[in-house]
């Protein structure tokens, strides 16, 4: 596992531990 890789998986982790927040950034991009 790259830097890069951890760095998502630590991005889909925050998604996941709160779903709202994530869904609003993605719709606010």
């Amino acid at each position: 596992m790259n830097a890069l890789d951890a760095l998502k998986e630590i991005g889909l982790t925050k998604l996941d531990l709160q779903p709202k927040e994530g869904l609003a950034m993605i719709n606010g991009s």
